[in-house]
Formats: structure tokens, sequence, C-alpha cells
């Protein structure tokens, strides 16, 4: 009976132990045959807890090994692997308690050389809550599942009331971790999405076939398989340095990143410990992220390029130029009477376009007479400047102010082209268009109210209204004032 329970424990099958449910049902546990009738109660409730400890064992290699070999991801084969070096130190005790028996150590061997079922169960009693975790946990790994999902698990399972559990909880998720970072490593240090996981792994590329591999969304990140314990600010940081890689080696293939930089990016990654610290990881992804902009991204976009289109959407966008801000509300007034007077109909796109044109044209002239029309940096930047209008149906929900120009929304956009693509975005174009929409509406306010009160030739109006138009001028001007406070300071 000892021989046979001791070959269960290690896996193996035995004639005297049986599945329970027999089959066709699907077997929960081992249980002693019930033929055996010779049997204390007592003793057979303990040989079944001792079976039931062998079918976890069993059931848990079986499972791992087929896991391992055939599952997608990286992140929970790393997992199953440390997994399995647990269950093999429950092997190891079995093989302990072996030697214990052969050489008649008293501390398990009695009187008679009986080994008492007591002894044992007191020895591999820790077992039955480690073994039963564990099979409950890769019980419930699918061929879909994802790395992201169970890191999450086990942070959550990692608040227990044992402490072996928690111990072993953190080491899984350790493994689980470094093999996390092993597949950002690939995308932080040369801009290339892991062969290995791939479909676990969080950024992928674009499945839009209208956005080419250039395209600032060519590469998107998917939440789903972002350890949702981790800050979303860190996913952003990442995206940002792998997406410059990549555009960095499609663009300019000379422009590598050197040996010593890569060296120094590597330290970084080292630096990171285990479990997870979001502060320590959020530190090294920022400093790759410096070192990535100084030492590779200063070469293709200067920083004087920077500061000037920083100046440039100050003065146009947060209507900084107050000379071109006025001539567009004229050159659009006089274009919105022409249409009045000539019952015009629907507004055009390159009719809207060429106010922002002709308003910049009238500008620059003004301002600069002696100025070459064709100055190349100028044109490229009004070529992308563009006033359009939106088509995009205004929500219930929504406010806006992009209508007050011209009773049409619209839209002032910029058209961004490499390397500027390295650090503006679309939405933050979105942002300034907002910004700007805005401002503009509460200076073509202020202009008619300033235009409407100088008269006042208006007899049949009551004197309780040029007090109200008094006092709303008032505000919008002190309104204008701060929004100039503000932009003095930026």
């Amino acid at each position: 009976m000892l021989h046979e329970l001791l070959l269960i424990l290690s896996a193996h099958e035995s004639s005297i132990f049986k599945p329970w449910p027999s089959p066709p049902s699907v077997p929960e546990t081992i249980r002693l045959d019930s033929t055996f009738n010779d049997i204390h109660p007592s003793e057979r409730v303990a040989l079944n807890e001792l079976a039931h400890l062998s079918f976890l064992h069993k059931t848990l290699r079986q499972s791992i090994s087929s896991h391992i070999q055939s599952h997608q991801s990286i992140v929970l084969r790393a997992i199953l692997s440390r997994i399995q070096d647990t269950v093999q130190e429950f092997q190891s005790a079995i093989e302990r308690i072996e030697k214990l028996i052969l050489t008649r150590d008293d501390s398990v061997v009695g009187a008679f050389d009986i080994v008492p079922l007591a002894r044992l169960t007191t020895l591999l009693g820790e077992w039955h809550r480690i073994l039963g975790y564990l099979h409950r946990f890769v019980g419930s790994i699918k061929a879909d599942s994802t790395g992201a999902t169970f890191l999450n698990k086990l942070q959550s399972d990692q608040h227990t009331g044992y402490p072996d559990i928690a111990k072993l909880v953190e080491q899984l998720i350790k493994a689980g971790e470094e093999a996390w970072i092993r597949q950002v490593s690939s995308w932080v240090l040369y801009g290339r999405i892991p062969q290995l996981g791939y479909s676990d792994f969080f950024i992928h590329p674009s499945k839009n076939p209208n956005i080419s591999a250039l395209h600032e969304n060519a590469f998107i990140i998917e939440w789903g398989l972002w350890p949702g314990y981790l800050p979303k600010e860190i996913a952003g940081s990442i995206l940002f340095i792998g997406r410059a890689l990549a555009r960095i080696q499609m663009q300019s293939p000379a422009s590598q990143t050197s040996q010593k930089i890569l060296r120094s990016h590597v330290d970084y990654l080292n630096s990171i410990t285990f479990p997870l610290i979001p502060s320590v990881l959020t530190k090294a992804i920022t400093s790759i992220r410096l070192s990535l902009s100084s030492a590779v991204l200063s070469n293709l976009l200067p920083l004087n390029t920077i500061i000037h289109l920083v100046q440039k959407f100050r003065q146009d966008f947060l209507l900084g130029h107050g000379s071109l801000m006025i001539t567009l509300l004229s050159v659009t007034e006089d274009y919105l009477q022409r249409r009045h007077t000539h019952d015009g109909g629907t507004i055009k796109e390159a009719e809207v376009n060429n106010l922002l044109s002709k308003s910049s044209s009238i500008v620059s002239r003004l301002e600069n007479p002696d100025e070459d029309d064709e100055v190349p940096g100028r044109l490229a930047y009004e070529s992308s400047l563009k006033l359009s209008l939106l088509k995009t149906p205004e929500t219930a929900d929504e406010i806006t102010f992009d209508s007050f120009l011209l009773g049409e929304r619209i839209q002032l956009k910029y058209e961004i082209s490499w390397p500027l693509d390295l650090f503006l975005s679309t939405e933050d174009v979105s942002l300034y268009n907002k910004i700007f929409s805005f401002m503009l509406a509460v200076k073509r306010c202020q202009r008619r109210l300033t235009l409407i009160w100088p008269g006042r030739k208006y007899p049949s109006v009551r004197r309780i209204t040029w007090t109200t138009l008094s006092y709303v001028l008032f505000f919008v001007d002190s309104l204008w004032g701060y929004f100039q406070v503000l932009s003095s300071s930026m």
C-alpha cells in the first residue's frame, strides 16, 4: 500500500487508486478503490487526501506541458515555467520522504518499521493549498488567454491571507513581468515588434488600409493587452520611443542608434526591478525617451525648428499675431457681405481656405514689404496651414465655437509631415484648433460690440440696453485681456 501511494504521489498510475468519478465522466480526483473493505474509515480519508494531492500533481504536469508547447503568449509560458519549477519542488519533497523511509529515519518510520499515514499527511500538508491554487490557476488558462489578463489576476491573487500563496504569487509575477519587459525591450531598443508572442504584445500595426507605415498612427496601443495595474502614461512613452525608432529606420536608414547610446538604454532597462514598481519603470522609460530625443531626434529635428514652429502656432492658432487676426476678420466680413449682396449659395472649401491665404498675403506685404514672396520656409508653412470646412456634424452635448466666423463649422488645421510628426500629433493640432475657434469667437464678439458702441445712432434703443451692452463689452475686454496675460507668459 505504501509503495502504491508513493507511486501515485510521483504522478504514476496505480491499480488500487482509481479516478473519481469513473469514466466517461471527467475525473475530479483520485480515490482508493472501493473494493478495499479492510480499511479503517479514518485511514481511507487520509489515503484519499494524499491521493487527491497526487491527482493535482499529475493534472498540473499534463496541463503545464500542453500549454508551454502550444500557447501563443510568451508571458503565460514564462509563468507556467515557474509553476513547473514549483511542481518539481513537490516531486523533490516526495523523493526526500522516500529517502527517509528507505534509511528508516525515525522522524518518519516508527516502531516495527511502520510509516504512519498521519506523518505523511503532516509532511505534505503545506502542498495541499499550494497545488490546489496552482491547479485552479492553470485550469483557468485558455488558448486565447493573454499575458496581461493573468498578470492582472496575479496582482489580485497576491492579496491573500496565506503567506506561502502570497510568496508563490510574487514569484509568478516576477517571471511574467520579466518576459513582458523582454518584449518591451525589443520595441524600445530597436523599434521592432517582438516576433515571439506577437499577438500578445500591446502595440500592433494599424489595421486601417488607408494608413501608411509612415503615418503617425501606423502603430496603435491595444489596451486590452496592457497590464491594468501599470499607468497608461508609460504605454504612451513606450509607443513614442519605438514609433520614433521605426520611423527613423524607414525614413533615414543611415541614422542608426549608436552602440554607446544603445548600451545606455540597456542599462536603463537593467535598472528595472521585479516585481515591477511603476515609479521605477516610469523613470527608466522616461530616461530612454529623453536620451533618444537628445541624441538621435535632435539631428533630424533641431531645436530651432521646433521653437520656430511653436512660435508660428502661437501666432496663428493662439492669435498671438494681432495683425493676421484682425485682417482675417475683416476679409471674412467683406466676404460675407458680398455673399449677402449676391445671394451666394453654399460656402465652398476653396473659398474658406482662400480667406486665410488672402489674409496672410496682406499681412506679409504690410509687415515685410522687402521680403521675397518665394521664401521657402514661409511658403512651406503656409501651404501646410489650411482653413477648411469641418464636415463632422455637431453632437447635441458638444459645445463648440467653430461656427462663429462664417456660420458654418470650420477648422484651422496643419498638415504634419516628417520629421515634425515625431513630436507633433494630429491630437495636438486638434486641441490647438479648439483654442483657436474659441479665441476667434471672443475676438469677433469684442470687435462687433466695439463697432456698435461709438455710434449709438439707434433712438429706439433704451438706455438700459446700452448699459447692458457696456457691461458685456467690459466683460469681453477683461476676458481678452486675461488671455493676453496668459499668452505673454508662455
